[in-house]
């Protein structure tokens, strides 16, 4: 029920925002996300809200507001029917957004809104730090289908290196990209099967908790400001499912990176690390809730 689903969601502390270099650029581009072990280690087991922002990778300064967002279709009659009613909110930089609700309420359709991913007309207004988002919203957004769709015959390091180097600096020295590429993998859980395959049904790879963790590394691998990603614990286990909002939560504690997630029915342990949530009920699809929690 929507009680149960508002009071899942505990509080959680927002970071302040990272300080960059006065080109407003990283000043040292070979510090990397996960040079300490016990970061490593408190993201897969520890508590995650004491991960401390990184003061020189800490990128996310990016605020997202919308207003008035609003969907509907026509039924075969010709009748309009509301998928979602206008509505408006802000989320901080640095944030972990749950977009909660039960099936039908626009909980897909308003994350597609926000990425720009939508293809239908639909009414309202997104803004990123207080401008309209234009052709480069893109560079800084990415979007985290519920579907892992991979290449069986790649290994895990070879689908994350294949998302860096379409979205970072071609300048970036081998050795550079792959140490990167290389803590990242780690922050994420998977170094240790870094040159496994990916695999489906017919080919032997990782487990499907494991490749969805490679989806959300490889959002997460190109610097994104924004991470959007629909459903990123569906059809796991309760343990896969906490690692990859660990995941998630550990990253955007460090670098301030906000995440924007569709999620359904979490466990308290899964729901505690979210700070922001936006609970809606359906037809038509509405906003019951919208902030975070004290």
């Amino acid at each position: 029920s929507s009680s149960v689903a508002v009071a899942a969601v505990l509080a959680a502390a927002a970071a302040p925002r990272p300080q960059l270099g006065p080109d407003g650029r990283v000043q040292d581009a070979t510090k990397f996300l996960s040079g300490k072990l016990d970061d490593v280690k408190t993201m897969m087991g520890g508590d995650v809200m004491a991960i401390p922002r990184d003061q020189d990778l800490g990128i996310g300064q990016s605020t997202l507001c919308f207003r008035n967002l609003a969907f509907s279709i026509k039924d075969h009659d010709g009748a309009h029917k509301v998928i979602l009613t206008p509505t408006s909110g802000a989320f901080a930089a640095g944030s972990m957004v749950a977009l909660m609700g039960p099936s039908g309420c626009g909980k897909t359709t308003l994350l597609d809104m926000l990425a720009g991913k939508k293809t239908s007309a639909y009414a309202g207004e997104v803004f990123l730090n207080g401008r309209p988002r234009d052709r480069l919203y893109p560079r800084i957004t990415s979007y985290v289908p519920q579907q892992d769709v991979m290449p069986a015959y790649w290994t895990v390091c070879e689908a994350v290196e294949f998302n860096h180097q379409l979205r970072v600096d071609a300048d970036m020295s081998p050795e550079l990209r792959r140490k990167f590429i290389d803590d990242i993998l780690n922050f994420f859980g998977l170094f240790s099967v870094k040159d496994s395959l990916i695999g489906d049904e017919t080919v032997r790879g990782i487990s499907g908790g494991q490749r969805r963790r490679v989806s959300l590394a490889r959002g997460f691998v190109g610097g994104s400001q924004i991470v959007f990603a629909d459903e990123p614990t569906s059809g796991l286990s309760a343990t896969d499912a906490e690692l990859c909002v660990r995941a998630l939560a550990a990253a955007s504690r460090k670098q301030g990176v906000t995440f924007v997630v569709v999620i359904h029915q979490p466990r308290v342990e899964v729901a505690a690390m979210f700070d922001h949530l936006v609970l809606l009920t359906s037809h038509p699809g509405r906003v019951v809730y919208n902030g975070s929690f004290p």
